[in-house]
């Protein structure tokens, strides 16, 4: 019921994954048993990996997205256009992961930050439990 045999390891859980936020859910911290019922007290964790951002982080992104010198873009086939465009509305999508993804790189670790939250009492029966 507690799991004492199986600790969390909130950078175990972290690596394995390979993220920088894991929730953890139903995990049990109390359990009072009488006979005629058993009361367990589940919370949720997310664990977070807390990280020092430098103070000038460099970010370098090459976009060598044109045209060719001499092009007039109005006489390009309408689909072209549209392709175009939606290029450039992905790219523009893609931009702020890529600078997050960066930031992280550049960030050292510097711990583990852990919340509980929703902890509550819970009535289990012989099917549940």
């Amino acid at each position: 019921m507690l799991q004492l045999n199986e600790p969390i390891d909130p950078e175990e859980l972290l690596i394995s994954r390979n993220k920088e936020e894991h929730i953890e859910e139903l995990i049990p911290l109390a359990v009072i048993e009488s006979i005629p019922k058993l009361d367990i007290f589940e919370i949720n964790a997310v664990f977070r990996r807390k990280r020092q951002v430098p103070p000038n982080p460099q970010i370098n992104i090459n976009l060598n997205f044109g045209l060719p010198p001499g092009v007039d873009p109005s006489a390009l086939p309408q689909n072209f256009q549209q392709v175009l465009q939606q290029l450039l509305n992905q790219l523009a999508q893609a931009i702020p992961q890529i600078v997050q993804q960066e930031i992280a790189r550049q960030s050292p670790v510097v711990g583990i930050e852990g919340r509980p939250y929703g902890g509550k009492w819970k009535e289990k029966t012989d099917q549940s439990a």
